[in-house]
């Protein structure tokens, strides 16, 4: 009996030694994480009010834009608050239709000062919407490649004996996504098969501004009356910039929706436009056989061999994804903060730049 009760209280004993000892055990891993999460967290938030900062700083670019515009052609063109913000549009996307211009002396004085005023302040706004696109763009740029990354996982698992189609039963909602997609394409005749397949999805997916563009143009044509060829034919000339002006919108309301199609569709098209032509000039490069000429030129070091780096520096350039100088000023940061040479960052090296950037900070705040 005294035994037994001396072995449970040795046990006790020792589960509760193990209770305690598990945080202390666990203390530095649980502080790294939270250092992390709260670096992160500084980060993201940091991030989240620069990006307000800028917003609020082009919101108010937009705001003093279209307000001196009212003010000043209001008063000296008599002009609508309607056809002011209208024509601040017109000029700000260089479309120019034509049918609203100054008429008097000191509206086309002011008009020489304003069309450059405009150009530059909503130029900051538009930057900031097409910063918006370009995040989308990569975000799409990401999935594709976990996509690409999934299917050699898979091929790599079918080759050793994997099993690949349990990743694809544990994720029903794809599977079945692939499966109507695949059936979509069976339904197609050759001709559309090739157009709507998986290496045209990247050309899609850019040429769905464009297209949304065009369509959302034939409600003007269709507030205005006008025949559907003229509405597809107004809405190309607009998208495009070329404004001819033989069909601008005339009607009030046609004119309130011009003033928020105006600079959001020439934003979206140009930059569906660039996306197309990144995508062809990326095809091409990624089809070209590389010779031995640019297996020289990867070698930049010269001792004979082309590292990762060399290659993937040279492809982002070949690629138009980046360029040598923007890659020489990077690796130059780095030799700067690598500072024994060893070609890594190390703790001592990340310190450094902590101190450093915490020192920038604190002028930055004095200043």
């Amino acid at each position: 009996m005294v035994k037994n009760l001396a072995r449970l209280a040795h046990l006790k004993k020792n589960v509760m030694q193990s209770m305690f000892n598990m945080p202390m055990m666990s203390n530095r891993t649980v502080t790294n994480v939270a250092q992390q999460t709260i670096i992160a967290g500084a980060e993201n938030s940091q991030k989240s009010r620069e990006t307000m900062k800028s917003n609020l700083v082009a919101l108010g670019l937009v705001l003093s834009y279209i307000g001196v515009s009212i003010l000043v052609f209001h008063f000296l063109e008599k002009w609508s608050v309607v056809d002011c913000v209208y024509f601040a549009m017109v000029i700000v996307t260089t479309v120019g239709y034509g049918d609203v211009t100054p008429k008097t002396t000191a509206g086309k004085a002011f008009t020489l000062f304003f069309a450059f005023y405009g150009i530059c302040t909503i130029g900051v706004a538009l930057g900031q919407l097409a910063s918006w696109f370009l995040q989308r763009q990569r975000h799409v740029t990401k999935m594709a490649t976990k996509k690409l990354l999934s299917n050699v996982e898979n091929a790599a698992a079918t080759v050793t004996g994997g099993i690949s189609k349990d990743k694809e039963a544990m994720n029903p909602k794809k599977h079945k996504t692939q499966t109507y997609w695949k059936r979509f394409q069976g339904c197609l005749p050759s001709w559309a098969r090739k157009v709507f397949s998986d290496s045209n999805k990247a050309l899609f997916h850019a040429s769905v501004p464009i297209i949304v563009s065009i369509l959302a143009g034939l409600i003007v044509g269709a507030i205005e009356k006008w025949p559907i060829l003229d509405c597809f034919y107004y809405a190309v000339i607009t998208i495009t910039t070329v404004g001819f002006g033989d069909l601008s919108p005339t009607s009030m309301s046609a004119r309130i929706y011009a003033i928020f199609y105006l600079p959001l569709a020439v934003v979206t098209v140009a930059h569906g436009i660039g996306s197309i032509l990144n995508e062809l000039n990326a095809r091409s490069v990624m089809k070209t056989k590389i010779s031995m000429k640019e297996l020289l030129a990867m070698d930049k070091d010269g001792d004979g061999k082309v590292s990762q780096l060399e290659y993937l520096s040279y492809m982002l350039v070949k690629l138009n994804k980046a360029d040598q100088d923007d890659i020489n000023g990077i690796l130059a940061q780095f030799h700067k903060l690598d500072r024994d040479g060893s070609g890594e960052l190390d703790r001592d090296d990340l310190e450094r730049l902590d101190r450093e950037l915490q020192r920038q900070n604190e002028e930055e705040d004095k200043d």
